[in-house]
């Protein structure tokens, strides 16, 4: 239960960083702060979607929580290097 109370909120809180990540449009190359937004969010996503994973790997382990609650974290990760993949080739620095 303890770790379900840790990992619930920073799954919240990349899930943020993901919808920030995705609603943020660039209007052009010259946008930078937008473009830096995006980018910012996007490094906040994947550093918690890390965190997250290696939190959930000790519950895991000792069976206190499903093997599924890998997939959220890893799954925020793929879509914010994604986005910022994207990003990086359409709107080259």
């Amino acid at each position: 239960m303890v770790s379900a109370v840790v990992l619930v909120p920073l799954n919240l809180a990349t899930a943020f960083c993901i919808y920030s990540v995705l609603s943020i449009t660039p209007r052009g190359a010259w946008d930078d702060d937008a473009l830096t937004g995006i980018a910012t969010a996007g490094f906040f996503a994947e550093v918690l979607a890390v965190l997250t994973a290696l939190l959930t790997i000790g519950p895991a382990k000792a069976r206190w929580l499903s093997k599924w609650w890998f997939a959220a974290p890893v799954v925020m990760f793929v879509i914010a290097w994604a986005r910022l993949s994207y990003i990086d080739h359409i709107y080259p620095v």
